[in-house]
């Protein structure tokens, strides 16, 4: 007998259950947004920006047809995603230190991935995957997120950039030829070799 957990639902409904929270998950975004800038700000720690977004319904298409392993909704755990930019490539580890205080990890989604082989390059981040803290979805103020998991991606000013050129190459990657590609690659290669780290 099938268990009913292992089958992959179907992607309309995904989108129809998606739907439904929206507009508690844009307003997560708003409220994390503001908490992760006081967080920082306490902890005396500059950065140039935050960002917050709810995926797109067309992108949350792409990614469960793409994804064997996504059987429902709540498997897909950047539904809700922020980006911290730092200026400087040695702040991050100091955000990430402040995320790890303020959010519960799941260290199973979370990883570094500055951490690449030698020969491969384009974006570096580090990317946490979360949930409020216990504690703090037992407020008042913070009980309406308390099942809502979300992506924070901290990255430098350059790790940003390189991430929407390389985001827009990655929705059109199979429309451009092999050469395009090798010299994108060539220039990510070349701002490393300069000193210039892009994550």
């Amino acid at each position: 007998m099938t268990d009913p957990a292992n089958v992959k639902q179907d992607v309309e409904a995904i989108l129809a259950e998606f739907a439904t929270r929206k507009d508690l998950l844009e307003s997560f975004c708003a409220k994390t947004k503001v908490l992760i800038d006081a967080a920082l700000e306490d902890a005396n720690i500059r950065f140039q920006s935050i960002q917050a977004r709810v995926k797109t319904k067309k992108k949350l298409r792409e990614k469960y047809l793409e994804k064997p392993d996504y059987k429902r909704l709540d498997d897909i755990t950047d539904l809700a995603g922020l980006r911290v930019i730092t200026y400087y490539e040695d702040e991050i580890d100091l955000v990430v230190e402040v995320i790890t205080r303020e959010f519960a990890l799941d260290p199973k989604h979370t990883n570094d991935r500055r951490k690449a082989e030698p020969d491969k390059f384009g974006y570096r981040a580090f990317n946490c995957v979360c949930s409020h803290s216990a504690e703090r979805a037992k407020t008042v103020e913070y009980k309406r997120f308390a099942q809502v998991t979300f992506e924070i991606q901290v990255t430098s000013v350059l790790g940003h950039a390189w991430a929407e050129i390389e985001h827009v190459w990655y929705d059109l990657k199979d429309a451009y030829p092999d050469d395009i590609k090798r010299r994108l690659q060539r220039m990510a290669a070349l701002l490393r070799s300069c000193g210039i780290r892009i994550s």
